[in-house]
């Protein structure tokens, strides 16, 4: 391959904004040339990904390619071009929600807990007095407050040690407030009764008032609003998407009891369909984690939403237009040096495998692949 100094310059201008220029203390001549090797090494990844046009799989690869690059301009289209969030929305949003860029004056507390019940008999509740008294003088000697709270309280607080949480002035019955927040930090309150029950109070500590600025917060709420605009947008236009095309969409059919057959479409429209089948594969094929982050409702409302976009966008002629069609070519160019790059994977593994040193590899380093026995939990 070959770099001119007006391709080298051309795609600086063309990375983001931050990436124009070396890191701090890094040379510049350096800098420029890492990157014109970089762009020397695409072009030959590329041309060796040309060459393996005829190999099973890559003209699917660099179709996928093309149309990803296709449905990120039309989303951008229908979607991020509409959100607009004037100076006056972020101002409101932070008048009207103080809470979140700030907090008065505030204590960090923990108790433990005896439940007595309201009629309980005098006797009964004389002994559990006598039983936080004892628990009293046990942490005055030193006990640990976590440790005695997760043996003996009643609270549901009882596995995080007690802990309450943060607190302002308020918070509590105006009897408790006048005796937690003159209890120093570090330090417990007496045994203190209540219709419920006794309690012993330790308060962590004192937190002072704290407020963030409009100019500080103004950034994290942008980001914010612009996320619940970009998800009230998305819903919209999938909606609206759905009516136009008349596609089939189903997602019901997940929760169906009998399961519906594995060819039973989900999402259908033309030639494009997503059955039963295809979200049991998803279920299969990941990690239980990752599942919990994208369930397979998630999964199947982006498939279909990525097709319905890909429809609109080959029924207004969408690649047509010059900065999508570079935007095409761009990412079809970056599918083939991808492949390029995995042929010489490929090959270097068989190298690796043929001469023996994969195994000398797993010889000298066998305990880095041993794992002890693991079970997958599921729980309601």
């Amino acid at each position: 391959g070959m770099v001119t100094r007006a391709d080298l310059e051309t795609h600086i201008l063309s990375l983001p904004e931050g990436r124009r220029r070396p890191a701090d203390g890094q040379n510049l001549g350096q800098w420029r040339a890492e990157i014109a090797a970089g762009m020397v090494i695409a072009q030959a990844l590329r041309a060796k990904g040309e060459e393996l046009a005829v190999e099973p799989g890559f003209a699917d690869r660099v179709r996928e390619a093309g149309e990803s690059a296709l449905i990120r301009a039309s989303k951008a289209a229908l979607i991020d071009s509409r959100i607009v969030i004037d100076e006056e929305e972020l101002r409101r949003f932070y008048d009207d929600n103080p809470d979140e860029f700030g907090h008065p004056e505030q204590i960090r507390l923990r108790h433990i807990y005896r439940r007595v019940s309201r009629d309980a008999e005098p006797d009964e509740r004389d002994g559990a007095r006598r039983e936080m008294e004892e628990m009293l003088a046990r942490l005055r000697e030193g006990a640990h407050f976590g440790d005695l709270a997760r043996k003996h309280s009643d609270s549901e607080t009882a596995h995080l040690e007690g802990l309450i949480g943060r607190l302002s002035r308020g918070s509590l019955d105006p009897a408790l407030e006048e005796i937690v927040w003159n209890v120093a930090d570090g330090e417990f309150s007496e045994v203190i009764e209540t219709p419920v029950g006794f309690h012993i109070f330790r308060v962590d500590d004192h937190l002072e008032p704290f407020h963030t600025d409009y100019e500080d917060a103004r950034a994290r709420i942008f980001r914010r609003l612009t996320k619940e605009e970009r998800a009230s947008l998305e819903q919209e236009v999938f909606q609206r998407l759905l009516d136009e095309s008349q596609a089939l969409y189903r997602p019901e059919l997940l929760d169906a009891d009998p399961a519906p057959a594995a060819d039973e479409p989900l999402f259908s429209l033309g030639d494009d369909m997503t059955t039963v089948g295809d979200v049991d594969a998803y279920r299969q094929s990941i990690p239980f984690l990752r599942l919990r982050e994208t369930p397979a409702h998630d999964w199947l409302a982006a498939a279909a939403m990525n097709r319905l976009l890909l429809w609109h966008a080959r029924q207004t002629d969408l690649a047509s237009d010059a900065a999508v069609a570079a935007e095409i070519e761009a990412a079809e160019r970056q599918a083939m040096a991808r492949i390029g790059a995995d042929h010489y994977l490929e090959k270097r593994i068989e190298e690796r495998v043929s001469s023996g040193a994969l195994e000398e590899f797993y010889e000298q380093n066998y305990k880095r692949f041993q794992t002890p026995l693991q079970y997958q939990l599921r729980l309601i």
